[in-house]
């Protein structure tokens, strides 16, 4: 007779989030995920938290027109903790390869990290440990204007 194995999700909320995300990572990465988390809410948009069994996540959603517009992931990771941008998901007009190769471009430059084409339809990541403060600066002007554009469209 084989055993069932019940695998209960509950869902995150912050301070579960950050509780294991500083159990496994380190000070920068933590700071990181908190600038990350404040800019989010700095600018009204709903948290949708996840509901790993393992591993928590964020998502900052922007609700616009009645449709919620992902943003983009953070992670307590595997091994290192990571910003997710989550393009296989994104809504008009960031559907469209133009707009999502726009996006890539501006985030590669804020970032220093490219992301080929192939990935444009998948759900890249960066590690949060490569961020430094004036790289946080500049990803958020880069969603900033992702917003903007999702506005105004």
């Amino acid at each position: 007779m084989r055993k069932s194995v019940s695998y209960h999700k509950e869902v995150w909320d912050e301070d579960r989030f950050f509780s294991v995300f500083t159990q496994r990572k380190n000070e920068l990465e933590e700071d990181g995920a908190r600038t990350m988390l404040q800019w989010a809410k700095d600018r009204g948009l709903r948290i949708w938290w996840g509901s790993g069994t393992k591993n928590g996540s964020f998502y900052p959603m922007l609700d616009w027109k009645s449709q919620a517009h992902n943003t983009f992931g953070v992670w307590t990771g595997w091994k290192n903790g990571h910003v997710e941008i989550p393009f296989a998901k994104f809504s008009a007009p960031f559907q469209q390869f133009e707009k999502k190769r726009e996006l890539a471009d501006r985030i590669s430059r804020a970032t220093g990290e490219q992301i080929p084409d192939d990935r444009l339809s998948r759900f890249p990541s960066v590690k949060l440990s490569a961020l430094s403060k004036k790289k946080l600066i500049d990803i958020f002007e880069v969603f900033d204007w992702y917003i903007k554009t999702i506005q105004e469209s």
